[in-house]
């Protein structure tokens, strides 16, 4: 883009510091005349966003500039210029809100951004436990993830899910945020919210999907679905799946087969 004799590149800055490595005399260009801050938003976001989507933070933060440049009150304003899914819209701009709440909080814990974007997508499923109130949480919650004793922002998803249940798990919840070495693995096991838990979940999901759809199961599936059903039946259901390595194979093998049946 031209600005006052001087060329600003919207994009293309690797491939214009390999040029210059290569020492290329000129390279193609498209050149625009300068735009408006709305205007280059939204070019650089439809140039990216073309080519490999933006990641959620970048993508929401396109869209704010946008959305203030050009003066939209409404979300649903935003999305209408943009061409994209009002609810698409509002959700990133709340993520880019939730973030922007928390991104001091989470740098003076020394955490990197990616435990911010993925706490803020939690925050809202947070809720009181005993004693522990919401502000008590989150710290508590950050103080685990600066000692490693939950390793990685993906992390935070699976709290979430627990904090879902916070009624039924009100007592492991409670021990996990009294206890600052219980790590989130032991909270999972108390909980039962294990692989075996999330795929019978699925499993069931997606059965009563394919059902509820009026569609049969196809000859494959049915053989799974009546393989599992023995196996259930067959084994003692006060023992543990993994004290049978041959069984829980089985058992995932059938379940990863009829959950492909919902899709």
């Amino acid at each position: 883009m031209k600005v006052e004799g001087r060329y600003i590149i919207i994009d293309g800055h690797r491939r214009y510091l390999c040029a210059k490595k290569l020492e290329m005399k000129t390279v193609p260009c498209r050149i625009y005349p300068k735009l408006q801050p709305a205007e280059l938003a939204l070019r650089r976001f439809e140039v990216q966003n073309n080519r490999v989507e933006w990641g959620p933070l970048e993508r929401a933060e396109a869209f704010a500039q946008i959305k203030r440049a050009e003066g939209f009150d409404k979300d649903k304003d935003l999305a209408g210029y943009l061409g994209l899914s009002p609810t698409m819209v509002s959700s990133s701009l709340k993520l880019l809100n939730q973030h922007t709440r928390y991104k001091d909080l989470f740098e003076a814990h020394e955490l990197k951004e990616t435990y911010a974007i993925e706490f803020s997508r939690i925050r809202d499923f947070l809720r009181d436990v005993r004693e522990f109130d919401i502000p008590k949480i989150i710290e508590i919650l950050l103080l685990k993830a600066k000692h490693k004793v939950i390793k990685n922002g993906k992390s935070f998803r699976m709290i979430g899910k627990i904090f879902l249940k916070a009624n039924r798990y009100e007592d492991q919840l409670h021990e996990f945020l009294q206890d600052p070495d219980m790590t989130l693995e032991e909270l999972k096991e108390q909980t039962g919210e294990t692989w075996l838990a999330t795929m019978l979940e699925r499993v069931q999901q997606a059965l009563a999907k394919r059902y509820s759809s009026g569609k049969d199961l196809t000859a494959e599936e049915e053989a799974h679905r009546a393989e599992l059903q023995d196996f259930l039946t067959s084994i003692d259901p006060r023992r543990s799946a993994s004290a049978h390595p041959k069984h829980e194979h089985v058992m995932k093998e059938s379940m990863e087969t009829l959950l492909a049946a919902s899709a």
